[in-house]
């Protein structure tokens, strides 16, 4: 082949301009924009991350306000203070007597999420270097009924700046089993970071209708005292009248005044509460107590069963014994 053959040369030159305009693409436009692609995809993740990672920190703020809204302050000293008055408060309001109410300083409390797994050690390292908040902890004491002990315990579960019951202890003062002193354990979160000083003592919220249902149910029993004797059976009075056989009626017990008001399946099995709508009495009875003569037998629901001199009869939550009804 004649390398100084003119078509040769010209081929040649159009394949190496060829080869440079191609060297030319890959290097200053290609590579830069796959790079710059890349970098690109890279970036966009990035921002997905961290938009993603800004939601999580607005709930967490979220969350953290609602938690500061049910402090009782941030400076340790007017926490304190209004801490011990809201105990008194709680106290008075289940009507106990000579109360007494302690408080202490607050303690750091170490984040659980220190020992989660799979949380990365450096973030596991500042929440050891900061405590998220502390507890403080407070006693309240005071004396009463045993309805007024429990009760005690139901506003304590019923507000929101008590963050934790830790103790109860309910002890007799005297040998009839009347009066109890009752001790309350209590603890309040105390975070600085997130409470606001503004505002007044707080008050004392109302009675959740769950803590409120079940107080009722415990104050109904007296678990110091020991269950009455059941009533004496039904007698039958004789009627004075003509000589002869004495004519003789029954008394027959007073079914209209009991009222079944509430029926409960628990770990202590069933049991159904009544109310004397003449006297006022509460009485709570265990499946195979009675009433009158009224043996508890089954039940569940809105409703419980009794057997009455062998026969057994339904009543309904709210309805009177006197308006059972016979089951076949």
């Amino acid at each position: 082949m004649n390398m100084k053959d003119p078509r040769l040369l010209r081929v040649l030159a159009g394949v190496g301009l060829l080869a440079g305009c191609v060297w030319a693409y890959q290097s200053m436009y290609a590579t830069p924009r796959d790079a710059l692609l890349a970098d690109a995809q890279s970036l966009r993740s990035s921002i997905a991350s961290i938009e993603r990672d800004l939601e999580g920190e607005a709930e967490v703020r979220k969350r953290q306000k609602a938690l500061g809204e049910r402090t009782l302050g941030a400076r340790q000293d007017l926490v304190t203070n209004r801490f011990r008055i809201a105990l008194a408060r709680l106290a008075e309001r289940a009507g106990l007597s000579e109360v007494v109410v302690e408080t202490g300083d607050p303690k750091d409390t170490r984040n659980p999420v220190v020992d989660a797994k799979g949380i990365a050690s450096a973030l596991k390292r500042d929440l050891r270097a900061s405590p998220g908040f502390g507890v403080m902890r407070g006693r309240v004491q005071g004396n009463g009924t045993y309805e007024q002990a429990v009760a005690a315990v139901a506003w304590a579960q019923s507000q929101p700046w008590i963050h934790r019951v830790e103790g109860l202890t309910i002890k007799p003062l005297d040998r009839e089993r009347k009066r109890f002193q009752v001790t309350l354990d209590v603890g309040t979160i105390h975070a600085p970071a997130w409470a606001k000083d503004e505002g007044t003592d707080p008050a004392l919220a109302e009675l959740i209708p769950e803590t409120d249902a079940a107080y009722r149910v415990m104050a109904s029993r007296n678990p110091f005292v020991k269950p009455a004797p059941a009533g004496p059976a039904p007698v039958r009075v004789a009627n004075p009248g003509k000589p002869g056989p004495a004519n003789v009626a029954p008394v027959m017990p007073a079914y209209d005044d009991w009222k079944l008001t509430g029926v409960v399946v628990g770990r202590g099995g069933l049991e159904a509460m009544l109310h004397n709508t003449r006297s006022g009495e509460r009485l709570t009875v265990t499946k195979g107590a009675q009433v009158l003569d009224a043996v508890l037998v089954d039940g569940g629901g809105d409703q419980a069963v009794f057997e009455i001199r062998g026969a057994r009869f339904e009543v309904k939550n709210g309805e009177t014994l006197a308006s059972r009804r016979p089951l076949g």
